[in-house]
């Protein structure tokens, strides 16, 4: 625009400064969104497996009850 003589220019540097910030924040703004998807990621598939443990071992109790029932008979 101050090419074409519709902004002088200082007001043009103004403006590629000022969009030059709000680049930069909003960069800093998706890197934060990105690891914090990470974290809550990884958090979350660590409590999933851990569930799927305890599950998984109280199946496996289950069935070394139901082995020793066969035991009694």
């Amino acid at each position: 625009m101050s090419d074409e003589g519709k902004m002088d220019q200082d007001e043009a540097d103004g403006v590629r400064k000022r969009c030059r910030t709000v680049g930069f924040a909003l960069q800093a703004e998706m890197n934060h969104f990105h690891k914090r998807r990470e974290v809550d990621f990884k958090e979350m598939m660590q409590a999933y497996l851990k569930q799927q443990i305890a599950f998984y071992q109280r199946v496996g109790q289950q069935l070394e009850r139901t082995l020793h029932m066969y035991d009694n008979l």
